[in-house]
């Protein structure tokens, strides 16, 4: 369920930075720019969650950085910024972290009191260098601290934390989700949280799979349909929670002549030049079929679609094609089904990469074999990511 940001802002919250925004745009202001991403219309939004998603290296990642530092700054607020791997911040990472924040910004906030961030007992501290002493000298405490997904523990606590900044939380579909990686996510929050309201969490991802795990568990069903550069809000039956989801514009000012090392005709690069959603390319139908060379017709149900999947003899060639002209509705009480809730009836199967019987067998055997042929690359992806939920 969606609903209209002019309707949801009625709602009584005590959202952090929705509730500093103008202390926030005051100084966000004068040091976005229309060569990178801008992230004051997501901040507006009344939501607990604020996500953001689009091209790589459009400065979302920085953009959210900036606000950390700035409500710690003039509201003494801290923050967390969180990834899934421990391994993300290892290696001198960590310090790189906030590398992409402007020269002079720091600066600029704390009125010369501060210049630099350094990384220092896992977390980030406005600093100063003096070049005499050849050492950093460090704000008496940090402004936001690390912590993984993963192995996060439930021990510490920081009571000041009032924004999360999840960076990077889509990951490309050849990337096995973690165990209960979504309920992992919602813990750590939990233990970050405790007994706060006013608690936001900023999420910022490329368009690398809209598949996510994130946006499944959240019911972000509007993700593929959704323009670039508009927001959405979603809400949950009686519950004040909501969710605001910006699909990132390409910044107008841009330097597009960069483009030219990504001119190569595959689509995929689309990604990077202009913030569309990463396919992959599938094998599509190697010739044209009638109706009587089907041998049998079987469904896969994903993501609220269902797929039709004909398994063709045509000219001594058997091979399985995946499309979405149904040219039967499907009998449930009949047709082989796959999809993945749970039913008793025989003929509905859930995992089509763990057969049991000789005809699950045969309707197996085409995916090992790459004999299997798509309508189109975005039915390929869809199938690609319920097979990786098979095969987890």
């Amino acid at each position: 369920m969606k609903m209209k940001k002019k309707d949801l802002q009625v709602i009584d919250k005590t959202l952090f930075i929705y509730n500093h925004y103008k202390e926030i745009n005051k100084y966000l202001s004068k040091w976005m720019n229309n060569e990178h991403y801008d992230i004051r219309n997501l901040l507006k939004c009344n939501s607990e969650y604020l996500i953001a998603f689009g091209e790589k290296s459009n400065g979302k990642s920085t953009a959210s950085q900036m606000v950390l530092i700035i409500c710690y700054w003039l509201f003494d607020a801290q923050s967390v910024l969180l990834r899934l791997y421990d391994e993300d911040f290892k290696k001198g990472r960590a310090q790189g972290m906030f590398g992409g924040v402007p020269d002079g910004f720091v600066k600029d906030i704390t009125k010369g009191k501060y210049s630099m961030i350094v990384y220092r007992n896992f977390a980030w501290y406005l600093a100063n260098y003096d070049a005499e002493k050849d050492e950093y000298l460090l704000h008496n405490e940090p402004f936001c601290y690390r912590h993984c997904i993963l192995n996060a523990g439930s021990s510490f606590q920081h009571p000041k934390v009032e924004i999360i900044l999840f960076d990077e939380f889509i990951r490309k579909d050849t990337q096995r989700n973690a165990p209960d990686e979504f309920i992992e996510f919602q813990t750590i929050i939990s233990t970050i949280k405790r007994n706060k309201t006013s608690l936001q969490i900023l999420m910022m991802g490329n368009t690398v799979n809209y598949f996510s795990i994130y946006f499944i568990e959240m019911g972000l069903k509007n993700i593929r349909q959704q323009q670039q550069g508009t927001i959405d809000t979603y809400t949950y039956g009686s519950s004040d929670l909501s969710v605001s989801v910006e699909y990132c514009d390409t910044p107008i000012g841009k330097n597009q002549k960069s483009n030219k090392y990504f001119a190569f005709n595959n689509p995929k690069l689309d990604m990077i030049t202009k913030g569309a959603w990463q396919l992959d390319i599938y094998p599509h139908l190697p010739v044209r079929y009638r109706p009587k060379d089907i041998i049998i017709s079987y469904y896969i149900k994903f993501d609220d679609k269902m797929f039709q999947c004909d398994i063709v003899n045509r000219d001594m060639n058997q091979f399985t094609y995946i499309h979405t002209d149904i040219t039967k509705t499907p009998d449930f009480d009949i047709d082989i089904i796959y999809m993945l809730t749970e039913d008793a009836r025989p003929n509905i199967l859930k995992n089509i990469s763990k057969p049991v019987y000789d005809f699950q067998k045969t309707i197996w055997s085409f995916f090992p074999a790459h004999k299997v042929f798509y309508q189109n690359n975005e039915i390929g992806d869809e199938i690609r990511a319920y097979l990786k939920w098979c095969l987890s």
